[in-house]
């Protein structure tokens, strides 16, 4: 059903994402979210 949603334009998924980053950037990602500078990282691998 999601995944439906998300194909109709109904459930913005990237607006979710705040940004993409390299597996050895995450350390970083984590203090990112700590100081409240991102909401959601997705690691792309």
């Amino acid at each position: 059903m999601l995944v439906e949603l998300h194909q109709q334009g109904r459930l913005p998924l990237d607006k979710f994402v705040s940004e993409i980053i390299s597996l050895d950037a995450v350390e970083e990602a984590f203090h990112k979210m700590e100081r409240g500078e991102v909401l959601r990282s997705v690691v792309v691998l």
